[in-house]
């Protein structure tokens, strides 16, 4: 698997902004890595006024910018097929008729892309299209010169399959939002969303999905990382509800800024 562009990818932008959960973080270089020089609460870049952007601005060096979102406004699927055509257009044709039969609304309202994870799997990735023109307009307006826009998420799937040893699934929180992806040497076969507005409540939630895997894919979890930007959220009960299922948790030296690309 190497997903490495989605959306936007023109080249490696010289600093980044993060839009999480009701705020946006600035990353610049310092001493060669990339560290957060500042932090925007209560706001979102999809409903930010015109002093809002102004006073971003203002913390950006006049560079090429990257925007990472977190997954609030992505839907993911596994698809799983027989056999995956070589050629792209059939391989297009062929995603596209299965993503109608399971997904409610216009795939053409969404900006699509898709990768394919082994011979039998492919990620599908959907971005609503009037979502990405508002960032661009957004941007664009006001000279910030945007030229790499991607997912939180995939930048984790990313950093995590270059270590010799990965996690069997990783947790990545935001806020209210809760990603849980399950990976197989890398590989990710199950990927599931969920919302909590309380730290203590999202360990139920992941408890019941790694018995749903378990039962469903017939693999047991051994090892698992969490990834969270989510300043003063605990995780005490999640450890010791899977320290008691006999699941690890997998803390490496890297474990740094998996928000951003790879």
């Amino acid at each position: 698997m190497d997903i490495t562009k989605f959306i936007i990818n023109y080249r490696q932008p010289s600093q980044y902004i993060f839009g999480g959960e009701n705020y946006i973080e600035i990353y610049k270089p310092v001493d060669k890595v990339f560290k957060r020089t500042q932090v925007f609460e209560n706001t979102s870049l999809f409903d930010i006024d015109n002093y809002g952007i102004e006073e971003i601005k203002r913390e950006l060096a006049d560079k090429e910018t990257g925007l990472i979102l977190n997954s609030a406004n992505f839907i993911f699927n596994i698809l799983e097929f027989e056999k995956i055509p070589f050629w792209e257009g059939l391989r297009k044709d062929l995603v596209q008729w299965r993503l109608q039969k399971v997904f409610p609304e216009d795939i053409g309202l969404y900006e699509h892309d898709f990768f394919k994870l082994d011979k039998n799997k492919l990620l599908s990735i959907l971005f609503k299209r009037a979502l990405k023109e508002q960032l661009e307009k957004t941007f664009g307006e006001n000279g910030i010169q945007l030229v790499y826009l991607g997912n939180s998420t995939i930048e984790i799937m990313n950093h995590l399959k270059k270590l010799k040893t990965g996690p069997d699934f990783f947790i990545e929180v935001d806020k209210s939002l809760s990603v849980v992806v399950f990976l197989n040497n890398s590989v990710p076969y199950y990927i599931r969303k969920f919302r909590s507005d309380k730290d203590v409540d999202i360990t139920p939630e992941i408890v019941k999905t790694v018995n749903f895997v378990k039962k469903n894919y017939s693999i047991v979890p051994a090892v698992y990382t969490i990834v969270s930007n989510a300043a003063g959220f605990g995780f005490d009960a999640v450890r010791e509800q899977l320290s008691r299922l006999e699941i690890r948790e997998l803390n490496f030296e890297q474990k740094k800024n998996l928000l951003l690309p790879a």
